[in-house]
């Protein structure tokens, strides 16, 4: 009885922990929506704070390119073809180039 409740644990362990790598693999292909909304404000050019608590909130900075308002082919040529864009952080020397911060 022992060894069969170790063996049932143990079972739902390895497949927990493979469930958990194949997701933190796949996650690294597929964006979540935090992503896809960060990356959204950046190409817009539009910075958000969002307050959560009455002395916490969150803060993207979105800035992409250097202007404001661009045609929609050179929008999809810096975004799909060409990985050497401006920086996008606060800091430009900040090799990272975080946009979101926690305030």
């Amino acid at each position: 009885m022992i060894l069969q409740f170790f063996l049932n644990n143990l079972l739902v362990l390895v497949i927990g922990a493979i469930q958990i790598i194949f997701f933190k693999l796949i996650s690294f292909r597929l964006p979540t929506n935090h992503q896809n909304f960060v990356d959204l404000c950046a190409i817009t050019n539009i910075s958000v704070f969002i307050i959560d608590e009455p002395l916490h909130g969150y803060y993207i900075h979105g800035k992409y390119l250097q202007k404001s308002e661009i045609p929609f082919t050179t929008l999809i040529t810096q975004m799909y073809v060409n990985n050497n864009n401006d920086k996008r952080g606060l800091d430009n020397n900040d090799p990272n180039q975080i946009q979101t911060y926690e305030l």
